[in-house]
């Protein structure tokens, strides 16, 4: 649902029917956020908020907007999928954390352009660093050979992590070593 109206007319912004599909549809009563529409013209700002729409359970994304110095735009949609779709994700990460925070392994989460975006207690200790400054104390990573000695660097697209992103196949014990810029050798085994 969208509608432009005056501020100063905010009573009569919408009409019957319209507020009556407002606050029955979507359960949202627009004439109770009046004073944020005058905010919403005073910053020229968005201001979005959700509602539980108690009858039928959806959440309802309501955001007011400044059309120009007058008017004030609604729009109102039911966003129900994203908000679960974002509750599952939380909860997903909250479990992983939870299983990272307990092992005797060091986890690493990277992001698709190979920035480290979650490294646990364990990770930390094995490296010798926190996390957030992990990237820049990696100098480079290298295959173990059978005999123990050190095959070549890998190039970007070398990595474990990303060999598994492209090709889809998860890689399970690969005996790395890691350079660090201090010049520590970290033999590790990665999975992915």
């Amino acid at each position: 649902v969208y509608r432009s109206f005056p501020v100063d007319t905010l009573n009569a912004g919408f009409t019957i029917r319209e507020g009556d599909l407002l606050s029955k549809v979507y359960g949202v009563d627009i004439l109770h956020y009046c004073s944020l529409c005058e905010k919403v013209i005073a910053d020229g700002g968005v201001h979005s908020f959700e509602k539980l729409h108690e009858k039928t359970g959806s959440f309802i994304r309501v955001s007011l907007f400044s059309v120009d110095k007058i008017h004030v735009g609604i729009l109102a949609a039911d966003v129900s999928e994203q908000v679960m779709r974002e509750k599952s994700v939380l909860h997903q990460m909250n479990f992983i954390e939870k299983i990272a925070s307990t092992t005797s392994s060091g986890i690493l989460s990277y992001l698709r352009d190979g920035r480290i975006q979650f490294a646990n207690a364990r990770a930390e200790e094995i490296l010798g660093c926190r996390g957030d400054i992990m990237m820049s104390e990696i100098k480079a990573f290298a295959r173990l050979n059978d005999d123990g000695s050190e095959g070549p660097e890998c190039s970007f697209p070398d990595l474990p992590m990303v060999r598994v992103l492209t090709d889809g196949r998860a890689l399970l014990g690969e005996r790395m070593v890691i350079f660090m810029t201090d010049g520590r050798r970290i033999p590790v085994r990665i999975s992915v």
